[in-house]
């Protein structure tokens, strides 16, 4: 192990070489160097394209874009009716206060933490 100022080791590293993707075709092999191959060079097959994204369990389905697929889904998502679950909906009916509303009920819990404080300094006799 080296720092960022050390030199380079001498051994060659087990990470050069070309990189490639998961999803690509394998390298060509190399032909050893002492064999028939290199002197009887066969026709080359086609290139292997990578195939598209698939999902899982799914048969043949149109390709769609991404986009246009993430922007169905939220559209969906977005003309959903009311939540179904007890958490839901709170979250919905929080979403949907005013400023006014919010600001309102944190001066009552203000006012409340206030009453509570001045009940306990009469306790204390201060």
């Amino acid at each position: 192990m080296g720092n960022c100022f050390g030199k380079p080791s001498t051994k060659s590293s087990p990470f050069q070489g070309s990189a490639r993707t998961v999803g690509s075709a394998n390298p060509p092999a190399r032909p050893a160097q002492g064999s028939s191959t290199a002197t009887n060079p066969q026709k080359a097959a086609p290139p292997i394209k990578p195939e598209t994204g698939r999902t899982l369990g799914g048969g043949t389905r149109d390709v769609e874009d991404p986009k246009a697929a993430a922007a169905r889904a939220a559209e969906s998502r977005a003309q959903k009716p009311t939540p179904s679950n007890k958490l839901a909906l709170q979250l919905k009916t929080q979403q949907n206060r005013t400023r006014t509303e919010i600001l309102k009920e944190a001066s009552e819990e203000n006012q409340r933490q206030k009453e509570v404080d001045a009940g306990a300094t009469v306790r204390r006799w201060d």
